[in-house]
C-alpha cells in the first residue's frame, strides 16, 4: 500500500490518486528536480475505514445531500456533514501496523521537514483540477505530526468545498478514494507556478511564470503579490516582466508545525525574484515536462537556493487556442459562389465527395501513376471543409493538386486569379507543398514534362472531348430527369442514384480538363496584359474576354425577356401579372385560359428548372418544385426592352473591334500573334466553362430529386418527420441507412442534434472569407485572416469601397440588397447587391442597373455573365454587405472598381 517513484506503472495509476501520479510520472521525466516522495495509496485509506467500521456512517451522511439542488444554500448542510465525518476520522486512532508503515515512509525520507499532501482520485484530471479543494500541511516532522496530517488529509476529501465542487461537477459522492503524498519539504528561498502557456489568454506560445520569496503557499492562496514574467516559448526571450512590491513571505514557522508570515529584508521586496538565467533553467524544465505530457501545463516548483525543486504539475484546464500542429489554410472565395451561406450536412458530404472523384480522375487522365495518385488521396479526399456549417477550400490541398502540373509558380497565381482569392501565397510556403516525397527528383522533373505533353494534349483536342462529353452527358441525364422519385421506394431511389454514381459522376473529365485549361489561359491574358498593355489598365483582360457568344448561362435571361415581351404586347396578360400576386398568376393564368402561356412557362421550367438560386445546395428549392420565383423574374423583365440586350451585343463587338485594333497597333507583329492565340483560346474556354458547368447544375438538380424522394419515403415510414430532414444526415450517414453501417438508428434524435446546432450557426456570425487553424480544427482554435492582399488598393475616402472591376460602366442608383431567395426579389432599375452568386441569380440581372458583389472573382458567373450582357459589375467587395444596405444612394465604377456612398 506504500508507493515509491520505483513502483509499477500501472499500480501507482490506480492507486496513487491524480497528485501522487503526476509526482511518479514527474520522477521519469526530472527525476533530478522532484524533492524526494512517497505516498499511502487510497486502499490504505479504504482499509483504515473499513477495519473502524466508518463506511456505513460516512454513506449515511453523505446519503443526507439527496437530491438537493447544487447552490449556496446547500452549504451550510454541508458543513455539518463535513465536520461530523472529519470529528470521526480524526477520533479514530491507527493500529499499530499502520503506525509502523508511517515509521518506515519516514525512514527512507530525508531527516528533515515534510510535507503531507492530499491526492484524490479524480485530482489533477484533464478535466477537474480540485485546485484549493483538498488540503495540504506544511512544517511537518514525526510520526504523530504525519499521522495526524494524515487524517486532515483523508477529513478533506469530505470538507464541505469538496462535497460541493463534486456536486456542481457531477463527480460521484460514493466511495470517495483519497491518497496522500508525504514528501521532503525544501527550505524555499523563493516558489512559483510556471505555465507552460497563457491561461488568460489561451496562447500557447508563451510561458507565464509567477513567483515570490519564501514558500509558495502565500501565491497559489493569493494572499501576496508576485513578480510575473512572460517568455516566448520557440525563441525563450523574455517578452515581459512585472515586478510586485514584496513586503512579505511564507516560511515554515519557527515554533512547530505549519506555515507563517514573515516581514521581507528591504533590499528584497523590490528585487527581480529570478534572474534571466533562472528564468531560463524554469523555462527549460517546463518545455520538457510538457513534451513528456503532450499537453500544457500548471507547474508548482521552488528554489532552496542551490537549485530548482519541481513539486507538482497538472495540467491546465482553461480552454487553449491552438497554436501548434499541422496548418490548414481556408478559403471560400470562390466556393461561396456555388454554395452560399449555411449548407447542410448531406449537401456538403455530397460536395466533397463529388470533388474527390472528379480529381482523381483529373490525375488518371493527366498520366499520374496510381501508386501517385494512392499518395495524393489524403489531400484528394480533404479539398473541402465545413466550419459553422459554411463549406471553404482546403487551399493548401488545391495548391498541392495545382503543383504536379510544370511551371507551380505562374499555375499558382493563375489559380488565385480564378479562385478570386484576396490572399497569395508566399514563396516559402508554396515550395514547402510537395504532393509526394520524391518531388525534387529528377523522375518527378520527367513525370511532370509528360503531364505537361497530356496537358497540351488537351489543349489541343478540348472540342472533341467536350462534345463526347455532352452526348454521353445528355443520354444519362435524360434518362434519369425523366423519373418521378416523389413516390417510389427510398431503396430504389438509392439504387438509381448509385448508378448515377457509376455512370456520370465517374467520367466528369471533360468539364475538369477544361476548367484547368481556363485557369492557365485566363492567367496568361491576365499576365500579357499586365506585361505588354498597362496603359490600357488593370481591367483590359476582363473587357476583352466577353467577346465570345453562346454562353449556355445566358440562356435562362433571353427566354425571360422573351416572355416578359409576350405579356407586354397582351394587355389583358400585361394586366394580370401587374395585379395578381406571384403566388396567383399560375392559378389566374389557367381560369383565364391563357393556355399557351402556361404551356411556355412548363418549357421553361423543363429547360431550366434546376437553375435557380442556390442550385448547388441540395437542400433549396427548385422551380421543378416551386415555380413561384420564375413569375417574380418576368414580373420584374417587364420594365426592361427587350432590344436591349441585342443592342448592347452590338455596341459591345464594335467596341471590342476598337479595342483589339487599338492593340494590334500598340503590338509587333510576333507579339500580336501571341496575344490573339491567348485570347481566343482564353475565350473559348471560358464559353466550355460556363456551358458545362449547366451540366453540374442539372446532374444536382437530379441528385436533389432523388434525395428529397429518399427523405420523402423515410417520413412515410416515420423514421424522420420531413422529408428536408434528410439533409441533415451526413453523406455516409445516408448510405449507412441502405448499407447496414449506422453506428446508431435514430435518425430523429441526430436530426434533431443537427438543428440546433444549425440554428447556433444561423445566429452567429460568419467565418471570415480566409483563416488558419492549427492542429485539432474546431475546437480553440485561432482563426486569423492571414493579412497579405494581392492587391494594393489606393487609400479610400470613408464613404467609398473597392473590389475588383469586372464589367465596365458608371452607374448612380438606389441599391436593393438580396442575400437569399427568401428576400424579396422586385428589382426595377435598382443596384443589385448581394453577398455571392451563382447561375440562378442571372434571372434578376435585366431588371438591374448595376452588380455590387462581395465575394467572387474575375472567373466568376457572376462576372462571365455580366459582361456577356453590359451590366457594370464589381466583385470581391470587402464589408460589402455590412457598409451597404436597401435605399441606400450609390454611385458605382465598373472599370476602376470603386463603390462610393452618396447618401444612407
Amino acid at each position: 500500500m506504500i508507493i515509491s517513484p520505483d513502483s509499477h506503472y500501472y499500480y501507482v495509476k490506480k492507486f496513487a490518486g491524480g497528485k501522487a501520479f503526476n509526482l511518479f510520472e514527474l520522477n521519469q521525466v526530472v527525476r533530478e528536480y522532484v524533492p524526494p516522495w512517497r505516498a499511502l495509496s487510497w486502499e490504505f485509506f479504504q482499509a483504515f475505514i473499513d477495519k473502524n467500521q466508518l463506511r456505513s456512517f460516512i454513506d449515511e451522511q453523505i446519503e443526507k445531500i439527496g437530491g438537493r439542488q447544487v447552490d449556496a444554500s446547500l452549504m451550510q448542510d454541508l458543513e455539518a456533514i463535513s465536520s461530523r465525518v472529519e470529528a470521526k476520522i480524526m477520533d479514530t486512532p491507527f493500529s499499530s501496523e499502520e503506525r509502523l508503515a508511517i515509521e518506515s515512509i519516514l525512514s527512507e525520507l530525508p531527516k528533515c521537514y515534510l510535507a503531507v499532501r492530499s491526492s484524490a482520485v479524480d485530482e489533477d484530471s484533464q478535466h477537474f483540477s480540485f485546485a484549493g479543494q483538498l488540503s495540504s500541511f506544511l512544517g511537518i516532522r514525526g510520526v504523530d505530526q504525519v499521522i495526524e496530517s494524515i487524517k486532515k488529509c483523508w477529513a478533506s476529501a469530505y470538507s464541505s468545498r469538496s462535497l460541493f465542487y463534486r456536486l456542481k461537477n457531477n463527480i460521484s459522492l460514493k466511495e470517495i478514494r483519497v491518497s496522500v503524498i508525504v514528501q521532503a519539504l525544501i527550505e524555499a528561498e523563493k516558489s512559483g507556478v510556471l505555465f507552460t502557456c497563457d491561461p488568460v489568454n489561451g496562447r500557447v506560445d508563451l510561458m507565464i511564470i509567477n513567483s515570490v520569496w519564501g514558500l509558495g503557499e502565500g501565491l497559489v492562496s493569493g494572499a501576496l503579490n508576485c513578480d510575473s514574467f512572460v517568455v516566448d516559448k520557440k525563441s525563450e526571450t523574455i517578452l515581459d516582466k512585472d515586478i510586485a512590491l514584496k513586503s512579505q513571505k511564507y516560511v515554515r514557522s519557527q515554533s512547530g508545525s505549519g506555515i507563517e508570515v514573515v516581514m521581507i529584508e528591504r533590499e528584497l521586496s523590490q528585487k527581480h525574484s529570478l534572474s534571466d538565467e533562472q528564468i531560463k533553467e524554469l523555462v527549460h524544465i517546463g518545455k520538457k515536462i510538457e513534451q513528456h505530457y503532450g499537453y500544457p501545463q500548471d507547474i508548482e516548483w521552488c528554489s532552496d537556493g542551490q537549485r530548482f525543486w519541481v513539486v507538482q504539475t497538472r495540467p491546465v484546464t482553461t480552454e487553449l487556442k491552438q497554436q501548434e500542429g499541422r496548418v490548414l489554410i481556408w478559403d471560400n472565395s470562390n466556393i461561396i459562389e456555388s454554395y452560399g451561406g449555411i449548407t447542410l450536412p448531406l449537401t456538403f458530404g455530397f460536395a466533397k465527395y463529388v470533388y474527390h472523384q472528379v480529381y482523381v480522375q483529373f490525375c488518371e487522365l493527366l498520366w499520374v501513376p496510381h501508386r501517385y495518385i494512392k499518395e495524393m488521396n489524403i489531400f484528394l479526399r480533404n479539398m473541402l471543409g465545413i466550419h459553422n456549417g459554411h463549406i471553404y477550400y482546403n487551399i493548401l490541398n488545391w495548391y498541392k493538386l495545382v503543383s504536379i502540373l510544370p511551371g507551380f509558380k505562374h499555375n499558382r497565381q493563375f489559380m488565385e486569379t480564378m479562385m478570386g482569392t484576396k490572399h497569395s501565397l508566399t514563396d516559402e510556403i508554396a515550395n514547402s507543398l510537395q504532393p509526394f516525397a520524391h518531388y525534387n527528383t529528377f523522375g518527378f522533373k520527367v513525370r511532370q514534362f509528360l503531364v505537361g505533353l497530356k496537358f497540351y494534349y488537351f489543349h489541343l483536342t478540348i472540342d472533341r472531348i467536350v462534345a463526347d462529353f455532352m452526348t454521353f452527358f445528355n443520354r444519362y441525364y435524360h434518362k434519369y430527369r425523366k423519373l418521378n422519385y416523389k413516390f417510389m421506394p427510398a431503396s430504389e431511389i438509392f439504387q438509381h442514384f448509385l448508378e448515377l454514381e457509376r455512370s456520370v459522376l465517374a467520367n466528369w473529365k471533360a468539364p475538369i480538363i477544361n476548367d484547368f485549361l481556363c485557369m492557365v489561359h485566363f492567367g496568361l491574358l491576365k499576365k500579357l496584359c499586365q506585361k505588354w498593355l498597362p496603359e490600357f489598365g488593370e481591367s483590359l483582360a476582363n473587357e476583352l474576354i466577353s467577346g465570345g457568344s453562346e454562353i449556355e448561362s445566358t440562356e435562362p435571361m433571353r427566354e425571360i425577356l422573351r416572355l416578359s415581351k409576350i405579356v407586354k404586347e397582351n394587355n389583358q396578360l400585361a394586366k394580370l401579372f401587374e395585379t395578381e400576386s406571384p403566388f396567383k398568376v399560375f392559378e389566374s393564368l389557367r381560369i383565364n385560359g391563357f393556355v399557351d402561356f402556361l404551356k411556355e412557362l412548363e418549357n421553361y421550367i423543363e429547360r431550366f428548372g434546376y437553375r435557380c438560386m442556390n442550385e448547388m445546395k441540395l437542400e433549396e428549392i427548385d422551380l421543378y418544385q416551386d415555380p413561384i420565383p420564375l413569375i417574380q423574374f418576368i414580373k420584374n423583365a417587364l420594365s426592361v426592352k427587350s432590344s436591349e440586350l441585342d443592342d448592347f451585343e452590338k455596341k459591345r463587338l464594335e467596341q471590342q473591334k476598337e479595342l483589339e485594333k487599338a492593340i494590334g497597333e500598340k503590338l509587333g507583329w510576333v507579339k500580336k500573334w501571341v496575344f490573339r492565340k491567348v485570347l481566343a483560346f482564353a475565350r473559348k474556354a471560358v464559353k466550355i466553362r460556363e456551358n458545362t458547368r449547366f451540366c453540374r447544375t442539372r446532374i444536382y438538380g437530379v441528385v436533389r430529386a432523388m434525395f428529397y424522394g429518399i427523405g420523402s419515403d423515410l417520413a412515410r415510414r416515420k423514421i424522420i418527420d420531413q422529408d428536408r430532414d434528410v439533409f441533415y444526415l451526413s453523406y455516409d450517414e445516408l448510405h449507412g441507412i441502405f448499407e447496414g453501417t449506422l453506428p446508431a438508428y435514430n435518425l430523429k434524435d441526430l436530426i434533431e442534434a443537427r438543428k440546433k446546432a444549425y440554428a447556433v450557426y444561423q445566429q452567429q456570425e460568419s467565418p471570415p472569407s480566409r483563416f488558419i487553424t492549427h492542429g485539432i480544427v474546431y475546437w480553440a482554435n485561432m482563426r486569423e485572416d492571414l493579412n497579405v492582399p494581392l492587391q494594393h488598393f489606393d487609400e479610400l475616402g470613408p464613404n467609398q469601397l473597392k473590389g475588383m472591376p469586372c464589367s465596365p460602366g458608371i452607374v448612380e442608383g438606389v441599391s436593393k440588397v438580396i442575400l437569399t431567395p427568401q428576400d424579396d426579389l422586385s428589382l426595377s432599375g435598382e443596384i443589385l447587391v448581394t453577398l455571392r452568386t451563382d447561375p440562378g441569380w442571372i434571372p434578376l440581372y435585366p431588371s438591374a442597373s448595376g452588380l455590387l458583389v462581395e465575394r467572387g472573382g474575375l472567373l466568376s458567373h457572376s462576372a462571365v455573365v455580366a459582361r456577356e450582357m453590359g451590366l457594370p459589375t464589381i466583385v470581391g467587395i470587402a464589408d460589402l454587405t455590412k457598409r451597404i444596405k436597401t435605399g441606400d444612394r450609390l454611385r458605382m465604377n465598373g472599370q476602376t472598381g470603386i463603390v462610393e456612398i452618396i447618401n444612407n
